[in-house]
């Protein structure tokens, strides 16, 4: 079993969110592997390439800071066409 996730856009709107992103990210995976009853469930996360706030950079920045075992952030930036 393996999880991907695709999002925060919403977390570019305002400061607070963007400062806060990393740290709910790592909450919500861990709170999913406990949920699920699967602390190692592998998780791939797609990094936003865009967004309608002006903290998007933030945010992208936020999710190669998220470490936590069996996950990877992939950065779909530069495969956007």
């Amino acid at each position: 079993m393996q999880s991907l996730w695709y999002r925060g856009k919403r977390g570019t709107s305002h400061i607070h969110d963007a400062e806060v992103y990393q740290r709910n990210m790592e909450k919500f995976i861990e709170d999913v592997r406990e949920d699920v009853g699967l602390p190692s469930l592998p998780i791939t996360m797609v990094a936003i390439i865009s967004g309608d706030g002006k903290y998007v950079e933030k945010v992208r920045e936020a999710r190669p800071g998220i470490n936590l075992p069996n996950m990877v952030c992939v950065d779909a930036k530069d495969s956007a066409s």
